[in-house]
């Protein structure tokens, strides 16, 4: 009621205000934003808006979404908390007031960005206390950030309950740093069980990326028969990333040689060799000429691949290994082979 109707110098000489209660801390706070009665100050508007808080007031939740004067690129910004005028501060701190949720979280981002970490869990706090009505994407960025703050201040507990909502609300993301934390607890049955719970959300609602990430974690751990299985579904599943289809092809070949031989491999290889990872095993297999190569290789080498295995060796200064896989193409469509051979000879 003190906003509304009073300016500064009428709250603090009014004896029926308590000027300790956060009610009248929070008009103070916004007699100092508004310059209802003294000069505008930002500083002391958050002083006392924080001091506020800090006492318990509830600020009014007057809309828990942007108003309609709102612009779309303001909302970005806020995403973003790439502030760049004092006006879209004083907005979004104004919309934060308002129990605005997203705004809340702008504002906790940009305050870690400048390191008032005090600010920013205050921020974050609220942003939380005002996530129920927001949609699902929203809630699980506001509780992995409240996750990461609460971690940096140590109190992991509280962070891990954070994480845990976010999965709740759907968040593949806030699984990885569920997991982290019963990575780091002492071994045990339930530890386990629970580490495998949240893997087991990351499998069945990961992206292709999120599970190959998993398979390299389960063989890092040598639990390589569930490594094998992740890289093997994601192999057959795969089509449209070749890079992801040969890299899960090549931690087969390393698990299961027998199953999965050179002769099978190159073809698929070959489709993501611009990968250096894709590319040096190919360099393996292929050797230093094609004397050593058997014939399944050899009909997979095409003039231009004939080409890269020459500049390989050629950029690594064997220049007999170089001349010798730029001889095996047999056709020149585009004039490369040609130049190599001159430049090899040069």
């Amino acid at each position: 009621m003190y906003k509304e109707d009073l300016n500064f110098n009428q709250i603090i000489n009014d004896s029926n205000i308590d000027m300790d209660s956060p009610e009248a801390l929070y008009a103070i706070a916004c007699c100092y934003r508004d310059g209802k009665g003294v000069e505008k100050s930002e500083e002391r508007y958050q002083e006392y808006l924080q001091e506020a808080i800090k006492q318990g007031m509830k600020v009014p939740a007057e809309a828990d979404q942007l108003k309609d004067s709102d612009s779309v690129e303001t909302k970005q910004c806020w995403e973003q908390a790439s502030f760049t005028t004092y006006e879209e501060i004083e907005e979004c701190e104004r919309q934060a007031e308002n129990g605005n949720a997203e705004a809340c979280l702008a504002l906790n981002k940009f305050c870690v960005e400048i390191l008032d970490l005090y600010l920013a869990r205050v921020y974050i706090e609220k942003a939380e206390a005002n996530a129920s009505g927001a949609d699902a994407e929203l809630q699980q960025r506001i509780y992995i950030a409240a996750g990461i703050l609460y971690g940096a201040y140590g109190e992991f507990e509280l962070a891990l309950e954070s994480f845990k909502r976010a999965v709740e609300s759907g968040s593949v993301a806030a699984c990885w740093h569920v997991c982290s934390y019963y990575e780091d607890k002492e071994d045990s049955e339930e530890r386990r069980e629970k580490m495998e719970y949240y893997r087991g959300k990351i499998e069945e609602y990961g992206s292709n990326e999120e599970i190959f990430k998993l398979a390299m974690t389960y063989k890092s751990e040598n639990a390589l028969i569930k490594a094998f299985s992740l890289f093997e579904r994601l192999y057959e599943t795969v089509s449209d990333d070749t890079v992801l289809k040969a890299e899960c092809l090549l931690e087969m070949m390393q698990l299961n040689p027998a199953r999965y031989p050179a002769e099978q491999a190159v073809f698929v290889l070959w489709d993501a060799a611009d990968n250096e990872n894709v590319f040096k095993k190919l360099v393996e297999i292929y050797g230093n000429g094609p004397k050593q190569t058997r014939g399944v290789l050899l009909e997979a080498l095409t003039p231009k691949r004939a080409v890269q295995l020459s500049l390989w060796y050629l950029q690594h200064q064997d220049i007999t290994a170089a001349q010798a896989w730029v001889d095996c193409a047999k056709e020149d469509p585009d004039g490369s082979v040609l130049n190599l051979k001159e430049k090899i000879k040069a």
